[in-house]
Parts: structure tokens; sequence; C-alpha cells
């Protein structure tokens, strides 16, 4: 076969392939359909790949041809044995073929061989001369994935940034490295810096994603983490039923919704109903214990209806827990006080053990900062096995306390309750029904 027939095969091959992958993440085409029409593809396309593999006589090119191949093959949402063997075929019979070996390092990672991903993406970049988007990317992904001790998971982290940074860099308009790029700044937030700087960073990459045609449910999900984290219900109930929407196969975000939705209505039903906290007496009883002063540290002791929006610099507040809301894992611990007036407040412990207070204890907060939680949501297009959200409405004021900033009992919390906090911001495999390993999958791409 001429030369120029060949190129030309292959150029169309390249052109197949990449629509395969391009439908494969198309969310506007239902998720049935979608995967029907992905599956047809693969099949035709792997028949085809194989009858012209067999037909080639040059390594070079029957290595390229192997390897698009293993990636048609590597298309599929689950681990595929055969793609890996056609994938490590490929980069064997050319170890230049650096898109092989990112091929083939997602194959690892689907297999939860993380290890062996993460030598695939280094060398990808070794053969480009660490000029490779989509190695620079995996790499900083699997980076905080891979099992290590603390202190190497910061230095891991830390390098996931630069090189989600380093992939940006090589092309600002791709909207991938963007959310790549939002996702290690928040693992960086909660792992090593704790600076707000970051969580902003990470917000603003995820809008560089977006503006630049990144419209996958992972993004819209990890997004509405922060803002839950950040207690912005609204925005996060939003992005959870968008997510939900895109991929109506992903559990994640119909529960997230559910969750939030069932953790507003019981903070204003604590803070709407007295009784509901607990019984009248046991209540006055409580308010009536609290201390008529405390130990104000040179500022102005205020009851909780005194308290603003925003900081209430030079005052402090204190006042009995009567119950927590919390539900397990959900970000942040949150608890309700009641002053000597009887008043009830919703107050947000960030990185505090759920152990730090206990109902009864007295909690004393300096120049404490109120933050108006407002929703008003209807869950309309997130339906999931009959399910639908709740639908939410809520405006309530609440104290957000940073880690030690109170004291409990008359004790400031030391380190030992102090609790760092991961949010999971890629998916898992488990969570596809896929497979019960807890190793992640390469993000959508």
């Amino acid at each position: 076969m001429a030369t120029s027939e060949a190129e030309a095969r292959v150029s169309t091959y390249i052109k197949k392939v990449d629509e395969l992958y391009t439908l494969k993440e198309n969310y506007s085409v239902p998720a049935v359909q979608r995967n029907s029409q992905v599956a047809a593809m693969i099949e035709q396309l792997h028949g085809q790949l194989k009858t012209s593999v067999e037909q080639e006589q040059s390594v070079k090119q029957k290595a390229f041809l192997v390897y698009l191949q293993g990636k048609v093959l590597n298309a599929v949402q689950n681990y595929d044995k055969e793609a890996e063997a056609l994938l490590s075929k490929a980069v064997k019979l050319d170890p230049s073929l650096v898109d092989a070996w990112n091929s083939l390092g997602e194959c690892y990672w689907k297999k939860a061989d993380l290890e062996a991903a993460r030598n695939c993406f280094k060398g990808a970049l070794d053969q480009a001369k660490g000029s490779n988007k989509d190695s620079l990317r995996c790499l900083s992904m699997v980076l905080r994935q891979v099992s290590a001790d603390p202190a190497e998971r910061k230095t891991n982290i830390a390098e996931s940034v630069k090189l989600a940074k380093d992939a940006v860099a090589l092309d600002v308009t791709d909207g991938q490295s963007w959310y790549i790029l939002g996702n290690a700044l928040v693992a960086n937030f909660f792992s090593n810096t704790f600076a707000a700087d970051d969580m902003v960073r990470a917000l603003k990459a995820y809008q560089q994603a977006e503006h630049n045609k990144i419209n996958n449910p992972d993004l819209h999900f990890n997004r509405s983490e922060i803002y839950k984290y950040q207690e912005e219900y609204q925005l996060a109930l939003q992005g959870y039923a968008k997510a939900a929407e895109l991929d109506p196969t992903w559990p994640a975000p119909v529960n997230e919704l559910q969750r939030v939705s069932a953790f507003i209505a019981a903070i204003t039903e604590q803070l709407g109903n007295k009784k509901g906290v607990m019984k009248p007496k046991r209540l006055a009883s409580l308010a009536d214990s609290i201390p008529a002063s405390v130990t104000a540290e040179n500022r102005a002791v205020v009851p909780f209806a005194a308290l603003k929006a925003g900081v209430n610099s030079g005052k402090i507040i204190f006042g009995k827990v009567v119950h927590s809301v919390t539900s397990k894992g959900f970000i942040p611990l949150t608890v309700v006080l009641v002053d000597r007036n009887q008043d009830l407040l919703a107050v947000s412990l960030y990185n505090f053990g759920t152990d730090v207070v206990n109902i009864g204890d007295l909690v004393k907060i300096p120049d404490p900062y109120v933050k108006v939680i407002a929703t008003q949501f209807e869950g309309k297009a997130v339906v999931r096995e009959g399910l639908k959200a709740k639908e939410s409405e809520a405006t309530y004021p609440c104290v957000q306390v940073m880690f030690p900033s109170l004291s409990v009992n008359d004790k400031v919390p030391d380190s030992s309750v102090f609790q760092s906090t991961a949010l999971k911001l890629d998916k898992t495999v488990d969570e596809t029904g896929a497979s019960s390993t807890a190793a992640a999958k390469p993000a959508k791409r």
C-alpha cells in the first residue's frame, strides 16, 4: 500500500477514535443511547483496526495502530484486560509513543494499580521532555491518590498542584487542565495550606474550565462540595442537581442533594421549634445554668439576638450546646447553642473533631463571624429510582468558627481534637458500580 494511502487510513482512524471519545463524554445525549452508540463504535473500530494491524508491515506504523486499537477498548468505563495487552504491546514496539504510555497509565488506573499508572505517566513525560498536558494532568491526579504516609502525601499534593499548573501553562484554553488544577488546589487547601486563597483559586479554575467547554458532572459535583463546605447551600444544591442531570447513573449527586436538603430541614426545624431541640423544662434549666457573666477577654458580652451579619469584632458570645445537627461525615460539624434568653443559634465548627463538644457544654466564641444562610431550591429534574430531592427553603444566621477559635468549658481545644478535612474530588470505581475497589478512576475526558 502506498505511503499516502497508509497515512490517509491512519488519519481516518484517528478521527474516528476522537469521535468515539467525544461521544463518550457528550452528556447532552441520554445515557442509555450514548452507551449503546459507544459500544457499537468500539466493536466496529476494534474490528477494523485489528484487520489493519494484521496487514501492516512497518513496525512503527503497526505500533501506532495497536495503540489506537487499545485506546478504543480503553474507552469503556471499566478495566479491560485486552486493552492493557494491546497498549503494552504498542509501547514495546515503539517506546516513543507518548499517547500510548498515557492510555496504558489510564488502563492501569482502572485496574487500581496506581504505582504502575504513575510510572506510565512519568514515562510519557520522559518521552515528551515534560511537555505533554495529558501526562501532566494524569500524574497530578494519581499523585493525590497513591498510598503514602502523611508527610509524603503533603509533598505529593504540592507536586500535584505544580503539575496541574504546568498543564495549564502548555495550553490556557484547555478546560480539562483548568478542571484538574481546581481539584489539586482544593486538595492542597485541606492537606497543606488551609489558605482561603487556594479555595478562591480553585473556584476560579473551575470557572475557567467551564468557560473552555468543560461541562461534565464531575465539575459540577466537585464545585458543589466546595460550596457545601463554605455553607453556600443553594449553590451546592444547584450544582448537585446539574451533575445528576448530566449523569443520571451516578448516585453521588442525588445522595448529596438529599443529604443537604435533609440537613437544611433539620437545622431550620431545630432553630424554629424549641420543643424539637429538647423538652421545654430541660431547655429552660440548661439556659438558667449558664453563668450570668464570663471572662470576656476584653470584649463586650452580647446575647445571640444582638449579633449582626459579618464579623462582630470586640464582642463575645456564650451558650450551652443543646443539639448536634450534622450527620456522619458532613462538613462542617454543626451544633445548636442556647443562651440565657433561651434564644437558639447554629454554630458551624471547622476542623474540629466530632467529640469536641457535648450536650450541656459551655461554649464561648470571641469575635463571632455570622453568615446568613439562605436557600430556596426545588429539585425538579433530579429524579432517580423514584426519589426526588426535597424542596429546600430556609434563612437563618450561623456562626462559623475556625479551629481553635472558641473555648469549651473554659478550655481552648488543643491540637489533639484538630481534624483535617479531605473532600473526595475524583470519582472512585465503586461509585460507578463497576468494582468494590477504592482506587479512583481517571477523570472524565
